[in-house]
């Protein structure tokens, strides 16, 4: 178990027992952030303007392009809902490491890290124990299988979250230890760290391709193709329809990438309560016998 972890562990234990001490200044502090969350997502004024920053560089380039193009989406009353418990969980979580007793700072001013000649600006989560760590909030499946290990984010990177840590960490100049995990429902958390053996392989080859990337979106290079549509598959078995990926069925733009777009209920299966899909083409629209 890290470092981390053990305080966290121990801190909570104490709680339960009712040994804990916990200081009013941080009591105070976390009742703070929670109210400058509730200004944030329902007080401030939404704003359209897409400009590129640490927390969107790790987006895929063709949605980049796309908010340069077309702007940032408007927020649904669900995101609205879904950002608000990300950022109480966030400060939750920074109350809970505190109180641990581990060496805590919180950034709450911007960094600016310069790459391929363009400056980005963002603000990270924390530094613990003198690394950068990137807190993330997740549903039990996300927790089990995409935060299962640091190879794993890796492999299922759709939101770029090596990009944002390491993009982070550089501007910061401090190294990246990886993510604290908060599974929203049972209230687990854990570390997925960077092997620090691999940190400085990684880290190379990340900005590698975030600069590729920034150049790629700086230099106006053609819109690259959609990777989203993929083969239906029924009980592993091709329907001869193509659907939106999972990662692109999220994507504020899927409109307008693919406008013969239909939300309909899975063709080929005879269940009751059929669930959606997005169909780019719905050619097999028949139920299996």
């Amino acid at each position: 178990m890290h470092k981390i972890e053990k305080a966290l562990q121990l801190f909570l234990e104490q709680v339960c027992d009712g040994s804990a001490q916990v200081s009013e200044e941080l009591i105070e502090e976390f009742g703070e952030r929670c109210k400058d969350a509730l200004r944030k997502n329902f007080l401030e004024k939404p704003s359209t303007d897409f400009t590129l920053r640490l927390s969107n560089i790790g987006k895929p380039l063709r949605q980049l392009m796309l908010e340069k193009e077309h702007g940032r989406s408007k927020a649904t009353p669900q995101l609205k809902v879904k950002m608000l418990y990300g950022y109480l969980y966030e400060s939750f979580m920074l109350f809970l490491l505190k109180a641990s007793g581990l060496e805590v700072e919180v950034y709450d001013k911007p960094f600016t890290l310069d790459i391929a000649g363009t400056k980005i600006e963002g603000t990270p989560d924390v530094k613990v124990e003198g690394k950068l760590w990137d807190i993330k909030t997740a549903s039990p499946y996300s927790y089990d299988m995409k935060f299962a290990s640091w190879e794993t984010v890796k492999a299922d990177d759709s939101f770029g979250y090596f990009a944002q840590g390491f993009g982070y960490a550089t501007a910061a100049k401090v190294p990246f230890g990886g993510w604290i995990a908060i599974n929203k429902v049972d209230g687990n958390y854990k570390l997925i760290e960077i092997p620090p053996v691999r940190h400085k392989e990684i880290r190379t080859e990340v900005m590698t391709e975030l600069e590729g990337k920034i150049n790629q979106f700086i230099e106006n290079d053609e819109l690259p193709v959609c990777c989203g549509v993929v083969e239906e598959t029924f009980r592993a078995k091709p329907t001869g329809n193509k659907v939106l990926d999972h990662n692109c069925s999220y994507c504020n733009f899927k409109y307008i990438c693919h406008p013969e777009l239909q939300f309909a209920p899975e063709a080929m299966s005879k269940a009751k309560d059929r669930k959606y899909k997005f169909y780019v083409e719905l050619n097999n629209k028949g139920k299996e016998e």
